[in-house]
């Protein structure tokens, strides 16, 4: 009976977890003005004690108290000290990045050298999203011990950026003008805000263009900044300039349209 309640609380704990999340991610969170890495922050905390409270509620089932797990702590203690130092280490350093969120998913960090976008947090390492597409893992304790630049937390509140990658083919003056454009006569554009575009690299035949603007004082980042891509791929569309298909905005070229 108790290994059948255990699997139950297993399978009912995964239940509501889940459904929590969703809600959160679905109902609530859009109601916010929470940014992506607070939400994410929220749901691995709180996934994280679900789960630790289930564990110990299914060792109180199955008659296992504190006093008896002693020795265990004991054997975990020696474990520590010699070979998962560096593990709990991570762990507990993965908590602390989610609690006081010195760096955030979405945000550009620079650490050992290294540039890129925070993609995912874990308790045990950070993903950072590269230029050249790749993942680079890294351990979280090196996010409390070591020197991080963290590009973002520099921008003032309301400050988002599109990028769009233009072909070698394309009129790159124009493009990067018809950007600025669309960008300062955007509704969910703050105009009193300065609006830059800037070519911030070039691989693969193509240029990256990456716009900076400032979200209305009503508008949250994540309400404005979908507003300004569909208003930036329509202004593409109308000019007959192209975008490169890796990224989610695709425009294609007006001849192949015609095609």
């Amino acid at each position: 009976n108790a290994v059948l309640l255990c699997v139950g609380l297993l399978i009912a704990g995964h239940y509501v977890i889940n459904l929590v999340k969703g809600w959160l991610s679905q109902k609530f969170f859009p109601t916010t003005r929470l940014d992506t890495g607070a939400q994410a922050s929220i749901l691995g905390i709180l996934g994280y004690s679900a789960w630790i409270l289930i564990g110990l509620a299914m060792l109180s089932v199955l008659g296992v108290t504190v006093k008896s797990l002693t020795w265990v702590v004991s054997a975990l203690s020696v474990g520590i000290g010699f070979g998962l130092q560096s593990i709990v280490q991570n762990f507990v350093s993965g908590i602390i990045l989610m609690a006081e969120r010195p760096v955030s998913v979405g945000d550009t960090v620079t650490i050992a050298g290294v540039t890129g976008k925070v993609g995912r947090i874990s308790v045990r390492s950070t993903d950072i999203l590269l230029d050249d597409k790749s993942t680079m893992i890294v351990p979280n304790s090196q996010f409390i011990t070591s020197a991080v630049k963290n590009a973002t937390a520099a921008q003032k509140p309301g400050v988002f950026t599109v990028t769009l990658d233009v072909p070698f083919s394309s009129n790159l003056d124009r493009a990067m003008q018809v950007m600025a454009d669309t960008l300062s006569a955007c509704d969910a554009v703050d105009s009193m805000a300065a609006v830059t575009v800037d070519m911030t690299s070039v691989e693969d035949g193509t240029v990256l263009l990456t716009g900076t603007a400032t979200a209305r004082a009503d508008l949250t980042v994540k309400l404005a900044k979908p507003v300004a891509l569909r208003a930036l791929w329509q202004a593409f569309h109308e000019q007959g300039i192209a975008v490169a298909s890796r990224q989610v905005l695709l425009v294609r070229d007006a001849e192949t349209q015609a095609g």
